[in-house]
């Protein structure tokens, strides 16, 4: 099948842990793989909570908070070689406020098939041939090489702190959990995600599909 290599190896697999399979596809959900170490060390870089904030910094009105470990229960991610990923998210997630920061860019004006903040840092993180996010539900990425799917998870968790906290950020948000200095270092890296040359390639290529099809 696709998720082995030329020696029969498991690529995407991950051992001791058994996917959904259709016969083509893996589908590993992500708290499956909670306890993998590269993905609870992705978690320690978590707040507490993702929650919802106001103009004030305060938590916003009926609002959800989302916990990391609830986070990985509404992920899942498919496979069918260990080179394309499809991320898919629950709404609490796609819509919630782990991803603020998308908001907030498509709200200043950026085209709905640019690549919010989680899609860019992933595709820089993973080195990403091409990537692209069709809907807030979904990311898809293409690698150079095959790898496992904790390994993808992880990057997808680094990747969601790093949006929420450079939501935070924009919006003035600081206190002990959030200090300035990781929302300043959140900052940083999706400036330099979304200015790396994958990302950059990837929105050069829909934007010329986009012009095309105007």
């Amino acid at each position: 099948m696709g998720w082995r290599d030329r020696r029969g190896r498991s690529i995407a697999r991950v051992p001791g842990i058994e996917p959904r399979s259709d016969g083509r596809e893996l589908v590993y959900d992500g708290d499956q793989l909670a306890g993998r170490a590269a993905v609870v060390a992705a978690l320690a870089t978590a707040p507490s909570e993702f929650v919802e904030t106001d103009a004030n910094g305060d938590v916003a009105y009926g609002s959800v908070s989302l916990t990391p470990e609830v986070l990985l229960k509404l992920v899942s991610l498919g496979t069918q070689d260990g080179r394309t990923w499809a991320i898919t998210m629950e709404d609490e997630v796609a819509h919630g406020p782990a991803r603020a920061a998308t908001d907030g860019l498509r709200d200043a004006g950026e085209r709905d098939w640019f690549l919010g903040p989680t899609a860019a840092v992933m595709a820089a993180d993973l080195g990403a041939a091409w990537a692209q996010e069709p809907d807030r539900e979904y990311i898809d990425l293409t690698l150079d090489e095959p790898i496992p799917a904790d390994l993808v998870l992880a990057s997808f968790v680094r990747a969601v702190v790093t949006e929420y906290r450079y939501a935070l950020w924009r919006a003035g948000v600081v206190d002990q959990e959030h200090p300035d200095e990781l929302g300043q270092a959140a900052a940083d890296r999706v400036r330099s995600a979304r200015a790396s040359a994958v990302v950059q390639a990837v929105e050069a290529d829909v934007r010329a599909l986009g012009t095309e099809d105007a």
